[in-house]
């Protein structure tokens, strides 16, 4: 008889906790699972594992929706994140560009005095 190497997925946890019961009673996993397997075909294990109370009753649309909704809610959040960024951003240019505008106007109309307050100066010295 060939062998077939057969997979599936568990978590890590549960495995190296599986590995380690295993162990524990002298044996290994893999030799564990061929058992099962075995036993399974032979129809000596207990029943429930047939019944549908042994797989969980699991509504898939409301576990893929539960997810969809947690995956908008942080999507959002992390865009009004991105937004209050943005706008203080934008605020922050606007104060620099209304502190340089002051600035520069200040400077016209200082540029600008000089040539009246010295006519003014020299109308009163004249006077």
């Amino acid at each position: 008889m060939v062998s077939k190497l057969a997979t599936f997925r568990t978590d890590d946890e549960t495995w190296d906790s599986f590995q380690a019961k295993a162990k524990s009673k002298g044996t290994n996993a893999s030799a564990l699972l061929q058992k099962f397997v075995r036993d399974y075909l032979d129809d000596k294990l207990d029943n429930r594992i047939d019944s549908p109370a042994a797989a969980p009753d699991v509504d898939i649309d409301s576990k893929i929706a539960d997810a969809v909704r947690a995956q908008v809610l942080a999507l959002r959040e992390e865009f009004e994140e991105h937004e209050r960024i943005y706008q203080a951003q934008c605020q922050k240019g606007f104060e620099l560009q209304i502190a340089t505008f002051r600035s520069e106007m200040d400077e016209a109309i200082a540029t600008a005095k000089k040539p009246l307050l010295s006519s003014l100066r020299d109308r009163a010295i004249a006077a």
